[in-house]
């Protein structure tokens, strides 16, 4: 009965949690209640190191990034790392690294992503989660599309998507993986300048969304949509792009369920219009991208439209207004210690020609040196990081391999001494058929002879009565007893 009453309550604990996780994730209710659900479940959560509170807390972790709480994010996964360690979980302790990769690549400290995106590949190689391999190659492909690795961002692509199963392609999560990979080799194909290659790729993306029945506020259309105007973008076809940011625009409730991807379509309007000419409709496009990304802080979708401002009003003469934003996003960029952003920022203030030019371009010069040299250490740290996995890797297959030479071997001499105690058991059998063969032959024989002697004597004693009897009837004694018998 005790028992009976331990597992209802932890049901009921259970149950009650997955009230607030659902809560937390409903991306239509107010961010303050997401969060106090969020946090109710957090703390029922860490009450207990077991299998199930351990999953909760990874999707507790998941609300948190989602509401753009990447502290909270950060130090949840921490918890799950340090919870999954203790059990000996290694398929927890994997999603947590992973987890914990897509928080530095969001923070821009892409060697530790790296890190925790191979530590993570690592595990479920180890624990052979074949199904987590796709997702984890997209997350490392992602970075190192990040910054600017290219090529090895369509290599790790092309390692991810031979995981996938045949025979699953219905599967959403199947179709979510090829998404992700069609949309990156798009915009992979867009660095690289070549339009038709991403246009083809994020077509294909397109006809993924049209044939699945994707989750709306994963809000995949819209993400098209907007990788499909950059690429028109960066190709100079400005007009080409405004019919696809309009369509992704009017997608309903995106301001809500994604005010960073909103804030983007708008300031690249807003920048199309400006190079067709339409500069008081780029101004208002701008303006609103800054408003929403201000007040959510967004910080790189703030810096871009600062800098877009800054260039349209530079193009209007208004050197004032073209500086105060100028410098804004330059703050804004030195505070986060972005230095892509910097860059962007200096190169506008420089343009502006002003007494302070000459301080620009000398910063400038050193953070462009410091940034290629801190790409060039980041591409080694990545190297060295993949050499030491493949080390960890080979070591383990030739451990493996080892293990399977010892147990074949094993198998094999078993076999062979099995089959030998056969063989002599077989022998032995043989032997003592044999022997018991000749010992039923000889006992023939002996009763054979036995047999003969018997009858050899049974003749013998017959000769003897007949002769007796013989003798017997010509004895004269006989005859005078014979003569008397008759006188009586």
């Amino acid at each position: 009965m005790v028992w009976v009453l331990v597992i209802n309550c932890s049901k009921a604990k259970i149950d009650k949690q997955g009230i607030h996780l659902e809560k937390a994730s409903n991306s239509h209710l107010p961010k303050s209640i997401r969060l106090q659900n969020n946090f109710q479940a957090l703390a029922a959560s860490t009450k207990l190191n077991d299998s199930a509170n351990r999953t909760i807390l990874l999707k507790v972790a998941g609300n948190f990034y989602e509401l753009n709480e990447n502290r909270l994010f950060r130090s949840t996964l921490l918890t799950v790392d340090r919870f999954s360690k203790a059990a000996k979980d290694t398929i927890s302790t994997a999603r947590s690294n992973q987890y914990l990769g897509t928080y530095y690549r969001s923070q821009f400290v892409y060697d530790s992503a790296y890190f925790h995106y191979v530590e993570a590949k690592k595990l479920f190689t180890l624990s052979d989660q074949r199904a987590s391999m796709p997702d984890i190659y997209c997350d490392i492909a992602q970075l190192q599309y990040d910054i600017g690795d290219y090529t090895n961002s369509e290599l790790s692509l092309k390692l991810g998507l031979q995981f996938l199963k045949s025979g699953e392609e219905h599967k959403i999560e199947h179709r979510k993986i090829r998404y992700r990979a069609y949309t990156l080799m798009g915009n992979i194909q867009c660095g690289l300048l070549n339009l038709e290659e991403s246009l083809l790729f994020h077509n294909q993306a397109l006809d993924l969304i049209r044939t699945t029945d994707f989750p709306t506020n994963w809000h995949f259309k819209v993400t098209t949509m907007n990788n499909i105007a950059n690429a028109f973008i960066n190709s100079g076809e400005y007009k080409k792009a405004i019919p696809f940011i309009h369509e992704g625009l009017n997608v309903k409730n995106l301001h809500k369920d994604r005010p960073d991807i909103f804030a983007t379509l708008h300031d690249n309007l807003g920048y199309s219009n400006f190079k067709l000419g339409h500069l008081k409709e780029a101004e208002g496009l701008y303006l609103d991208a800054l408003k929403v990304s201000d007040s959510l802080e967004i910080t790189n979708s703030k810096i871009r439209s600062k800098i877009h401002l800054s260039e349209l009003y530079a193009y209007n003469k208004d050197t004032v207004k073209a500086l105060f934003f100028a410098n804004s996003a330059y703050k804004n960029s030195l505070k986060n210690k972005w230095s892509a952003e910097m860059l962007m920022a200096l190169e506008q203030l420089i343009s502006l020609n002003t007494a302070e030019t000459p301080l620009y371009s000398e910063e400038y010069m050193q953070i462009e040196d410091s940034l290629k040299l801190a790409d060039r250490v980041i591409k080694n740290r990545f190297a060295r990081i993949a050499y030491e996995t493949a080390e960890i890797t080979d070591k383990k297959d030739v451990a493996i391999k080892s293990k399977w030479l010892i147990l074949g071997g094993s198998i094999i001499l078993t076999t062979i001494v099995f089959l030998l105690f056969k063989i002599r058991m077989q022998r032995a059998k043989q032997k003592q058929l044999h022997f018991a063969q000749h010992q039923q032959e000889s006992n023939n024989k002996i009763y054979e002879l036995i047999n003969d002697g018997q009858i050899k004597e049974n003749g013998e004693k017959y000769s003897e009565k007949k002769r007796i009897a013989r003798r017997f009837a010509t004895n004269p004694i006989r005859k005078i007893l014979v003569s008397r018998s008759s006188l009586l």
